[in-house]
């Protein structure tokens, strides 16, 4: 019975393939046929910097959204609650946040909510790297991005990034 999805998820992580979104009855059964599942997936750039710090303290500073406006420029100036959501203002309008549930994993994964209600997911990971530390941050191109868009994202993340390792190494 399990057959089918276990060939599926070996096969994948075998060829390096990831889905976004679920496989579901129909796609096993046109897979048990020979057929090819159509996956969705995103070009990404994982991008990090090096923080001389603990990996605790750079979590629990990162992961305070009212730290947010000092070093993350490129998401927006200032940062609000309202209810359960933080509100950050961009030049585009508002965004909703959405953060990972504290841990101790290092996990700073969030959804941002754009103005016109699209949902972005951002994987964020704070990891140990000797008596430091290793943010990383991987970056999905959406399919309407431009490629000077998504550079500019990029190039946005990366200063965001050192803004984050210049304030904690003070």
């Amino acid at each position: 019975m399990y057959r089918p999805i276990v060939f599926v998820v070996v096969a994948g992580l075998m060829m390096g393939y990831s889905t976004v979104g679920k496989i579901n009855n129909s796609d096993i059964e046109r897979m048990k046929n020979g057929e090819a599942a159509m996956v969705t997936m995103f070009a990404s750039r994982t991008l990090s910097v090096s923080i001389g710090r603990h990996p605790r303290e750079v979590y629990e500073f990162a992961s305070n959204p009212e730290n947010l406006p000092k070093w993350a420029k490129g998401l927006g100036k200032s940062v609000r609650k309202e209810g359960d959501d933080w509100i950050v203002d961009t030049p585009q309008g508002p965004v909703k946040i959405r953060f990972a549930e504290k841990n101790n994993l290092g996990v700073l994964d969030h959804h941002v909510t754009t103005a016109s209600g699209t949902e972005v997911y951002v994987p964020m990971r704070v990891l140990s790297n000797g008596t430091g530390s290793e943010v990383i941050l991987t970056l999905f191109r959406l399919p309407d991005m431009s490629d000077e868009k998504y550079a500019e994202d990029m190039k946005l993340v990366e200063r965001d990034m050192r803004t984050l390792k210049d304030l904690l190494e003070k």
